[in-house]
């Protein structure tokens, strides 16, 4: 007579009690991004993990291919995971491979898990990583596997970069384009300086540019010197140190990397000759706990 098998759920596999069924367990989703493509910067990793089968306490989950950070070797990295499952630290070590384990509760097939990790980005560019993902199934004397496969990146713009949500994608912002002209080289008259501006990754609210090298003019220091600037993305003042220092804030709206942004100031020119000035510009990008930078650059000037 036939036997009595309990159709029952086993590792969160269906009939898995049933005597000798047996399946080879996958990652039904397992995909990456991140928070920021700028160099140096602090940088989130979001990364979901779904499998089709349970992975017990102490089962291990490996994402290698993560290279090319600053972050150095831990055993005790920093991390976050739904409901604490892999805990709140994890192996790291700075080759890129980060060693998940599970901790007192398993995972729920079919149910994803999200893990963030703080890393520090490359101080020069680099292509985004391709990142891989394994596992060791607890499973007694003889552990099972979910063999490694490569995730899933966004190919999603961030910042104003193509595919810049991708894992480890690093840029070294710049100016493409920044220019500034006078309305007037009269020593004593009002004098309208307008400067254009492009970068090629976006400026975050509450980034600042910095145009130094001003010098030789006659209008007072003002941490509130009207100025008008494209739809008032860096609003309607700025910082002004007469030593020829100007300060913009972006404002409530980002600007929007390749698009010119025209500023511009009515200083007052200087009482008697002087040269023209050689400004440069930089900037700072507001980016969470360590900000991104643009170098110092010289301005171009009309000729």
């Amino acid at each position: 007579t036939s036997m009595t098998v309990p159709d029952s759920v086993l590792l969160g596999v269906a009939n898995g009690k049933n005597p000798l069924l047996t399946v080879v367990p996958t990652f039904t989703a397992e995909s990456i991004e991140q928070s920021s493509p700028l160099n140096g910067v602090k940088n989130t990793l979001n990364i979901t993990l779904t499998s089709d089968v349970d992975l017990a306490a102490t089962s291990t989950v490996t994402i290698a291919g993560l290279t090319g950070t600053q972050t150095a070797t831990s055993g005790t990295q920093a991390i976050t995971s739904t409901d604490s499952l892999y805990g709140t630290q994890a192996s790291w070590d700075i080759v890129g491979t980060l060693i998940l384990t599970v901790g007192g509760t398993a995972t729920t097939a079919g149910t994803p898990v999200v893990v963030t990790i703080e890393l520090d980005n490359s101080a020069t560019a680099q292509a985004a990583a391709t990142p891989t993902v394994n596992a060791t199934l607890e499973a007694g004397d003889v552990d099972g596997a979910i063999s490694s496969t490569s995730m899933t990146v966004p190919d999603s713009v961030l910042l104003g970069v193509a595919n810049g949500k991708n894992p480890l994608l690093t840029v070294v912002p710049t100016f493409t384009a920044e220019s500034i002209e006078q309305s007037s080289p009269l020593n004593g008259v009002k004098n309208t300086l307008n400067i254009t501006l492009t970068s090629d990754v976006d400026l975050a609210a509450t980034s600042t540019v910095t145009i130094a090298g001003l010098t030789g003019t006659q209008t007072a220091t003002s941490g509130t010197q009207a100025i008008t600037s494209t739809d008032s993305l860096y609003g309607t003042q700025a910082s002004w140190d007469i030593v020829g220092t100007l300060i913009l804030t972006v404002g409530g709206t980002a600007t929007t990397a390749g698009t010119p942004v025209v500023v511009t100031i009515e200083l007052d020119n200087s009482a008697t000759a002087q040269a023209a000035a050689t400004p440069t510009v930089n900037a700072t990008l507001e980016a969470g706990d360590v900000d991104g930078a643009i170098s110092s650059t010289s301005m171009t000037v009309p000729d």
